[in-house]
């Protein structure tokens, strides 16, 4: 680790520590290579800060950082990954609320695909 990582690595835990008693958080993963090793790059976008974590494409990142059974209600913000469902359906504090951009982009595809068959 050099000297810069040494100086953040205290205030990065201290973030990540706090993500689980947020209450409002966006969330998104996407696919991250390192020196040839694959994993993902997740953010968690939270009300005040967002920090990112390096992991699987998994739910147990989702255990992990966001945590369960802390007794914090929230409401996570994300694409329709089955992750971040089944993570809300497992955690009964915990409500998950599919992202607006995503949900256009379906419906454009929806009434381009409508287009097409009626043409």
């Amino acid at each position: 680790m050099n000297r810069y990582s040494l100086l953040l690595r205290a205030a990065y835990l201290e973030l990540l520590d706090s993500v689980p008693f947020e209450n409002y958080m966006n969330i998104d993963e996407t696919p991250l290579s390192i020196m040839r090793k694959q994993g993902y790059l997740w953010g968690f976008c939270c009300r005040e800060f967002t920090v990112f974590a390096t992991g699987t494409r998994s739910m147990s990142m989702l255990d992990k950082v966001v945590g369960s059974e802390n007794g914090v209600k929230k409401t996570i913000t994300s694409d329709m990954y089955p992750g971040y469902i089944s993570y809300a359906k497992m955690n009964p504090d915990v409500k998950q609320q599919g992202c607006l951009t995503h949900l256009k982009r379906d419906f454009k595809h929806c009434y381009q695909y409508l287009n097409k068959e009626v043409s």
